[in-house]
């Protein structure tokens, strides 16, 4: 039992990568035509996406430029209907795609990439107007700091990130936390899945099987709160304590924790292996 969902991103240009990645324990692949590929290889990519793709499961993110329009027709042609939008440069190239290009699909649905501060500080009006179509929203903090000039560090955008959050609850979206450039330092990527778990993110973008590996084993919680939520949970179902206030371990527990409480036994029954005549 994961708690963190994996976007894992292939490039479109690689068969092998596509046959390989069906063999991982992801959550929603997305094929990419966008920045792992050159323009040149798309006719390579379409032919993958034919034989390897998988139109009622998959998502694409396509590129936004006006050049891809004749390719992204044909993708919608295969019968393609869940789309990942990078480089939004405002809320006028969104209705154009929207409008033009992506009218004509049935059930479409969106993920969001929020790389700008026009579509950032836009992000209210989006998910208003287009809330139907639109499944998610993702940060794409790597352009979004290119753009400002900003050192790419996850505390300086934490603030960034927690109101992306909040937005999509208020819009009861899915929103999808960054893509990270490590592939190989194991520590400081659990400290990343854990500040973005910490801020409420439960998806998140992965480029590597080496970052697939970790967040599927990664422990949320630890024994010690997954035996506590055990215990609390006890007492309510026993009935032991009758207030709606529970006291525990120095600590108040009432109605709106019992969620988390309930997140946290079935995680750990999962992830520890704790015995049934325990739970």
């Amino acid at each position: 039992m994961n708690l963190m969902k994996a976007y894992f991103f292939v490039p479109s240009d690689r068969a092998d990568f596509l046959v390989k990645a069906r063999e991982l324990n992801y959550d929603e692949l997305i094929i990419d035509f966008e920045d792992s590929i050159q323009l040149s290889d798309v006719k390579v990519s379409l032919k993958n996406l034919d034989q390897y793709g998988r139109h009622d499961e998959d998502w694409i993110r396509i590129s936004t430029q006006n050049d891809f329009e004749p390719y992204l027709d044909q993708i919608i042609s295969m019968g393609y209907t869940r789309f990942v939008l990078p480089k939004i440069a405002n809320l006028i190239h969104l209705e154009r795609l929207l409008n033009e290009t992506l009218e004509k699909v049935k059930n479409l649905r969106l993920i969001i990439l929020v790389e700008n501060p026009e579509i950032y500080l836009s992000l209210k009006s989006i998910l208003s107007k287009w809330s139907t179509s639109i499944n998610g929203i993702a940060f794409g903090s790597h352009d979004f700091c290119s753009l400002l000039d900003l050192k790419h560090d996850l505390k300086l955008l934490e603030s960034v990130r927690l109101e992306l959050r909040i937005l999509a609850g208020m819009f009861n979206k899915e929103v999808i936390d960054v893509a990270s450039m490590n592939i190989s330092e194991k520590d400081s990527f659990q400290d990343e899945i854990r500040s973005g778990f910490d801020l409420g993110f439960r998806s998140k973008f992965i480029i590597h099987p080496f970052q697939l590996d970790i967040l599927n084993q990664f422990p949320f919680y630890n024994e010690i709160e997954v035996a506590d939520s055990i215990e609390i949970l006890g007492h309510l179902k026993d009935g032991k304590q009758q207030n709606a206030v529970i006291t525990h371990r120095g600590k108040i527990y009432e109605k709106p924790h019992i969620n988390r409480l309930l997140e946290i036994k079935n995680w750990g029954k999962s992830y520890y292996g704790i015995d049934r005549k325990i739970l």
